[in-house]
């Protein structure tokens, strides 16, 4: 029999028609293998396909439970293969039944079982889909905007776990899948390029939203009603209130009250915290906003961040946030080359790769 295991798709296939079957050797078949599945647990389903001409059974975790009980299932395997001689069946074309001259082949990204004749139709079938193929252009305009939806959900995922005090692990992988399956949906297919532009979309947004989310924290500090401005103004009222105060102090009460030595190294301490008091409020005056505060993020940590805990927070959620978009593109996109390469196609397998 020709069996096909697909251990991506936790399935097995194998190709097999009747001699000369009827519809109660159908449901005879079908109730023998309806059996299988019980006796064992790692699989779940094991039915007939009268269209495809094949027994399809699914398991759980199918490349992992056949390393640890290889034996276990070759001898599973025997009892559906003895079904199958019970009832007189053969192995056989996927497509039309004949039991001759069959070859294994991957057409259009999936495994067959077929006979000559067959193989000629389905080569004609696949050119003219080929040809259909490509007529039609990629819409990228419309599968841009598909990456971006999916930038956006990623975006917004990594803001709402901000807000919860999370740093976004997965932020990466649900908006790479989205972005990729909008973009396929909209643009009506996906190249190489596609694959790129819905990385790159990725990319940015995560990097941007989380610099959005510290932003929009130290827009809460330069507040005009904050806490930090507040004290900032008192502090500045206070020192101009003793201005006078301060110019008629003389040598020796400046020794004997304070750590200066001379009355002019005291106006100078004093006129430089109250020019400090000034620059500090200008700078929050001018940083009210997220962009601003986006724009000068590197000069904000370096003069706010005591301890580097906000520097800290925003390159953990940067680095977890660009590496699983970077990884999810290292698995996605070799697959997408290669169903560009299979797409329409179709190629003889070679002995190691049955």
């Amino acid at each position: 029999y020709s069996v096909f295991i697909k251990p991506l798709e936790n399935r097995m296939e194998i190709s097999a028609t009747f001699d000369d079957g009827t519809p109660g050797d159908l449901m005879m078949l079908q109730s023998a293998l309806n059996s299988i599945p019980g006796q064992h647990k790692y699989m779940q389903t094991c039915q007939y396909n009268e269209s495809t001409r094949q027994v399809i059974c699914t398991w759980k975790q199918l490349a992992q439970s056949v390393k640890a009980n290889g034996d276990m299932y070759s001898a599973y395997l025997d009892s559906i293969t003895r079904v199958l001689r019970d009832f007189h069946m053969h192995s056989c074309c996927n497509l039309c039944g004949s039991t001759q001259s069959l070859d294994y082949y991957c057409a259009n990204g999936r495994l067959v079982v077929t006979c000559p004749s067959c193989l000629n139709r389905l080569e004609q079938e696949l050119s003219a889909q080929r040809e259909t193929a490509a007529q039609i252009p990629e819409d990228r305009v419309h599968g841009i905007l598909g990456a971006a939806i999916g930038a956006v959900v990623l975006a917004l995922l990594t803001w709402i776990l901000w807000e919860m005090g999370y740093v976004a692990y997965i932020t990466g992988f649900v908006g790479m899948t989205v972005a990729v399956t909008l973009y396929k949906k909209f643009a009506g297919k996906i190249s190489m390029i596609g694959a790129v532009i819905c990385t790159v979309m990725c990319l940015i947004f995560s990097v941007g939203t989380n610099y959005f989310c510290v932003a929009k924290e130290f827009v809460k500090v330069f507040a005009e009603d904050g806490k930090y401005v507040q004290a900032l103004k008192e502090s500045q009222s206070g020192l101009e209130a003793l201005g006078s105060e301060v110019y008629a102090l003389t040598d020796e009460e400046v020794r004997l009250n304070s750590d200066y030595s001379s009355k002019d190294e005291f106006l100078e301490a004093y006129n430089e915290a109250l020019a400090t008091c000034r620059t500090e409020l200008e700078f929050a005056e001018n940083h009210r906003s997220i962009p601003s505060c986006m724009a000068d993020m590197s000069t904000i940590l370096d003069n706010y961040d005591e301890g580097g805990e906000i520097r800290g927070n925003l390159t953990e959620c940067l680095l977890w946030g660009v590496l699983s978009i970077l990884l999810v593109a290292v698995f996605m996109i070799p697959g997408i080359r290669k169903q560009l390469q299979e797409e329409n196609t179709i190629r003889v397998l070679q002995p190691m790769e049955l």
